[in-house]
């Protein structure tokens, strides 16, 4: 629980580009690395906050661990604070000695103040620590002043030395414990309720941080050590090889395990070929955890496909634009050789666009063609003949359509049926055109004999061709009336015409009668005998029976309602007829034979039901069925006109088996139990394919059998399970643990039935031994069907530590060498230096990092130093970020030397190694942008000098590289 909330509390201490999850206020802003925030410039009156969006539970305990930065001047001001309130991220107090906490009620603050103020007094001259509440900055107030004020280092009186601090906070919200350490010594430590005292016991509280000046100044700053999200974005091939460095610390735990070379190192090397996200927790020497994510980022030239999209149309006279930049490209070259991440298209033509990254160059390419406003014409004005259509069509890609101001009709077709006045508006992205037609109304001849007919009972029929004036007609006949008499069968046709245009019209015309039927009354006839139906009409009738035969006449052979329909193009007629075909019995009509089972009744059956057919029993009865109750052989004689048959059977007696086989067992697995399932006369099927009618059984399962016989089948089953004896118990190898360690030994069966019992060595029956010194061990484990036994010694020794000991300063010039000292608190513990050493001690000439890992049987702890070398005369100091945003703070990057130089260069090299930037003076400053004045992208650059400078009497070279960040 207590790393847990560590955890939680960090990761709410930390920023994104965005700040999403912090609230700045005043000049704080975040810088380089990330997780790092400059709470303040060095410039006076400055008061800066940084507060995190949520809130932390003063109910449960956490730990804090950060770095703090107080400046380089001594005598500067005023400080920094970690605040806890309940107001929320717009919460603001007063600057300069109220180091941003004073006024601010109900909070908890932790001030690190270092500049002497009149309530400062007791905290004599010294850069001091106290724990303050409720926005009281006097010190000599015992109602505000909670805990001390205590010298925030416990080795120097001075905390504004140009170094970063660690201060770690832990709560313990049980014994309501706060201690607070810097640089790994314990600098205050208090008991103190603060939810009921301060917050009113609501425990949810608003933590932050606050950085002052006034009339004095120095830059204030704190880094988080733990820092859980993207604090490296590395960017390199799919499966390439690359080197990540953990960070200061002892001992390290690499938590991703994907294509790593080691995962207990501080350096390391991947070659992930996904984009992969590698965690590693380094531990200090004070036994502090942090953490650094690296996401690694693969890439190939796939990963950066231009992807200009589909091929463009715009207006004549505007543009379009293109914005193809990528955090992973390292040159933009488009087709007019422009190198910039942006393109404006204003004209016709194909563009392209190469970019390259440092697997390769992916390009893509596009067509633009200029639209321009719609021209509209519709043509003349016309004459439209009634009955016609015209179609209106205006083939313009891309535009919408408008007809008689009706924007429904969104079409650039438009079928014109009748006469009068149309208009359409046709508008696309580049404007709009317009046109109108007028169509006048003309008649022309419509003709319509009507559908083909046939005429009944009659001897003529007039056809009508009469249609609009000024009208000439044509028959078949070559006559010209409109009109004209038909007197037989046959096809007529006429055509009429006048000057809108010419139709015509035929008809079939047929005469004929009304057909009749007559099939006369129902009937019968004995089977094998035929009656044939005749129904023929006049020719050219159609006939259909209920059977679907189309004939004038059929042949009848079977019972059945016979019925036609007769017809032709007068109409129809139709009758039925059912005929009825007798059948004689015919023996075999009673079944063999019957069974009666356990005394029921059985019924036999003729299969003559039918009233024609008669009965006659062997005794008597003349039902077409008898109900029988006894055993015996029963004759039966069926007959009718057509004829008779005789048939008999014989019915038996019987009864149904019974099976059971008991209850369900649960036996040891070496035992056998019997089964039987016998009955007199019946045959066996057990469900594993024996068919006796008993068995014995030696494994488990569910055993089944279904016995049978005449009378049917009955079936039962029985389970049978196992009781196994306990399984193996093993309580490992003899092992060897570290002092305070503890084992817990767990002999658990998988099943407690049959119940099972332990017994260990020193009469212990729990399932769990928890072992925590020097001790044999051994446990027996019983149940019902056997026991098993295991045992094991176990051997508890001291743990090793690490710490170095010596200077880690060079001077640079100096021939003087450092030895470096190992040390444990234990004895009988082995060396291993960086370099493969064995001895306790080291020599250094050079800088560099340095560490040596003490280890025993039980364990090992590592240590480290990193030496540096100086110019004991003459520093050249550089900031690690600059923001070149035109804010007017921290615009631009510079170096900062404390002695008088000569001649020499300093430069500017991206991660590519192009040069962006040269100047001959140290005092010149970088604006962020490369050789062509263009803003660079927000990364990591490298900076490097060489200047000559007057020491001890001559000139000496000072040579330096390091990093700068830009930030946006």
């Amino acid at each position: 629980m207590r790393m847990r909330q560590f955890i939680t509390v960090c990761l709410m201490l930390m920023c994104t580009a965005s700040f999403g999850q912090f609230v700045t206020i005043g000049p704080a802003t975040p810088i380089a690395p990330l997780g790092c925030f400059r709470l303040n410039p060095d410039v006076e009156n400055q008061l800066g906050y940084v507060w995190v969006t949520n809130q932390i539970d003063l109910s449960q305990p956490f730990e804090i661990s950060c770095e703090l930065f107080f400046g380089f001047n001594d005598g500067g001001a005023d400080g920094v604070s970690f605040i806890f309130q309940q107001i929320g991220t717009t919460a603001t107090g007063q600057g300069a000695g109220g180091i941003g906490y004073q006024g601010i009620n109900n909070s908890v603050a932790l001030e690190f103040d270092t500049f002497t103020n009149g309530w400062d007094s007791p905290a004599g001259t010294a850069d001091h620590l106290a724990v303050m509440i409720n926005g009281i900055q006097d010190h000599t107030n015992g109602a505000g002043n909670l805990a001390g004020p205590v010298d925030i280092l416990a080795t120097s009186p001075n905390a504004e030395d140009g170094m970063m601090h660690d201060v770690n906070i832990i709560w313990n919200p049980l014994v309501d414990s706060m201690r607070i350490y810097v640089d790994c010594n314990l600098r205050l430590e208090l008991q103190y309720d603060f939810v009921a005292n301060v917050f009113g016991g609501n425990p949810m509280v608003y933590v932050g941080a606050a950085g002052a000046t006034g009339g004095a100044r120095n830059q204030h700053r704190f880094c988080l050590k733990d820092v859980l999200y993207n604090l490296d974005t590395l960017y390199t091939c799919a499966g390439d090889t690359i080197s990540l460095d953990a960070g200061p610390g002892t001992a390290y735990n690499w938590a991703s395990t994907y294509n790593i070379s080691s995962n207990n190192t501080r350096l390391t090397e991947v070659w992930p070929t996904v984009d992969t996200t590698y965690l590693v927790v380094a531990t200090d020497s004070c036994g502090f955890p942090s953490r650094r994510l690296f996401t690694v980022i693969t890439t190939d030239p796939a990963t950066i496909d231009p992807n200009l999209g589909n091929d463009i149309s715009f207006c004549d006279g505007s543009s379009f634009s293109y914005d193809v930049s990528r955090p992973e490209v390292s040159q933009y070259l488009w087709q007019d050789s422009s190198m910039l991440p942006t393109f404006t298209v204003d004209t016709a033509g194909i563009f392209w666009v190469e970019l390259t990254n440092i697997c390769g160059t992916q390009r893509d390419s596009v067509t633009a063609t200029l639209l321009f406003p719609p021209t509209v014409d519709l043509g003349p004005d016309d004459t439209l003949c009634q009955g016609t259509t015209r179609l209106l069509d205006l083939p313009i890609p891309n535009a919408a359509f408008t007809w008689q101001d009706n924007p429904m009709f969104n079409d650039s077709t438009f079928l014109v049926n009748q006469a009068g006045v149309y208009t359409v508006v046709v508008v696309n992205s580049c404007g709009a055109g317009t046109d109108t037609i007028e169509f006048f109304e003309g008649i022309s001849p419509s003709v319509d004999l009507g559908a083909d007919t046939t005429i009944c009972d009659q001897t003529d029929f007039v056809l009508d061709a009469t249609t609009v004036s000024n009208a000439t007609y044509m028959w078949q006949d070559m006559s010209t009336m409109p009109t004209f008499t038909a007197t037989q069968s046959g096809e007529y046709s006429v055509s009429a015409t006048n000057l809108c245009g010419s139709v015509s019209d035929t008809i079939n015309l047929t005469f004929d009668q009304r057909p009749v039927v007559e099939l006369g009354n129902d009937t019968s006839f004995c089977e094998g005998n035929t009656l044939t139906l005749d129904v023929t009409w006049t020719p050219g009738s159609s006939y259909i029976w209920q059977n679907g035969d189309t004939s004038s006449v059929i042949t009848a052979t079977v019972s059945s309602l016979y019925e036609v329909i007769v017809f032709n193009g007068c109409g129809f007629d139709r009758d039925s007829l059912l005929i009825t075909v007798i059948e004689a019995p015919v023996p075999g009509f009673l079944q063999d034979s019957s069974l009666l089972c356990d005394g029921m009744e059985d019924t036999l059956r003729t299969g003559y039901s039918d009233p024609i057919f008669s009965h006659e029993w062997n005794d008597l009865s003349t039902d077409s069925i008898l109900l029988v109750s006894d055993a015996g052989t029963y004759s039966v004689r069926v007959f009718n006109e057509c004829g008779s048959a005789e048939d008999q059977t014989v019915v038996t007696a019987s009864i149904s088996p019974l099976v059971d086989l008991g209850d369900d067992f649960e036996v040891c697995n070496d035992q056998t139990i019997f089964l039987d399932a016998f009955w007199p006369g019946a045959t066996y099927q057990w469900t594993d394919g024996v068919t006796t009618s008993n068995r014995e059984i030696n494994e488990e399962g569910i055993f089944s059998v279904n016995v049978s016989n005449e009378c049917g089948t009955v079936s039962d089953e029985v389970r049978v399970t196992h009781l196994f004896p306990p399984e193996a118990v093993d309580l490992g190898q003899d092992l060897t643990l570290c002092e305070g360690d503890s084992i817990i030994l767990d002999a658990s069966q998988p099943t407690t039935f049959p119940p099972v019992f332990f017994r260990w060595q020193d009469g212990t029956e729990a399932p769990i031994y928890k072992v925590e010194r020097t001790q044999d061990i051994s446990v027996v484990v019983s149940n019902e069907c056997g026991e098993s036994t295991d045992n094991a010694t176990f051997t508890f020794t001291q743990s090793a530590t690490a710490e170095i000991i010596g200077d880690s300063v060079l001077c640079n010039g100096s021939t003087e060498e450092l030895t470096l000292l190992a040390r444990s608190t234990i004895d009988d513990v082995d060396y291993l230096w960086q370099n493969g050493s064995g001895e306790s001690t080291f020599l250094v000439s050079d800088t560099g990092l340095y560490f040596v890992t003490i280890s025993n049987d039980c364990s090992s702890a590592t240590d480290s130093v990193r030496v540096i070398s100086r110019f004991c005369e003459c520093i050249i100091e550089a900031p690690t970020a600059f923001t070149p945003n035109d804010d007017g703070i921290n615009d631009s990057f510079r170096f900062f030397p404390n002695c008088d130089l000569r001649q020499g260069t300093w430069s500017i090299f991206d991660r590519w190694g192009n040069k962006l930037y040269e100047s001959e003076n140290i005092t010149d400053r970088w604006d962020g942008t490369n050789r062509q004045g263009n803003l660079v992208q927000e990364g990591v650059y490298v900076w490097v000098y060489q200047y000559n400078y007057l020491g001890e009497g001559e000139e000496q070279v000072i040579t330096n590289s390091g990093t700068v960040t830009v930030l946006r």
